[in-house]
């Protein structure tokens, strides 16, 4: 099944290059998710409350016309879940 590589010298950069592609490849992935989601989650909350299905804060848009209620919102939910799953890694963790 498995075979001996024959030239390691040769083929073990081979395998850290294709590593390091698919390790960049995968954070590219993530932040581009990370940034659609981000901004795309206000704009739904902006249409749920255009509907009457989310509180009607969310559907004001600034002069810009940004719903900038639900940008607030979601960063601020972000920024809590975040800081929550790091707590767990702090030196000196709350009781």
């Amino acid at each position: 099944m498995a075979e001996e590589v024959k030239d390691p010298g040769r083929a073990l950069p081979r395998i850290l290059v294709g590593g390091t592609v698919v390790i960049l490849a995968s954070l590219v992935i993530f932040v581009s998710s990370a940034n659609v989601n981000f901004l795309g989650l206000p704009r739904v909350a902006y249409g749920l409350a255009q509907n009457g299905l989310a509180p009607r804060q969310f559907g004001k848009l600034d002069d810009r016309s940004t719903p900038r209620n639900g940008l607030t919102f979601i960063a601020t939910s972000l920024r809590r879940r975040f800081i929550e799953r790091l707590r767990p890694f702090a030196l000196h963790p709350r009781p």
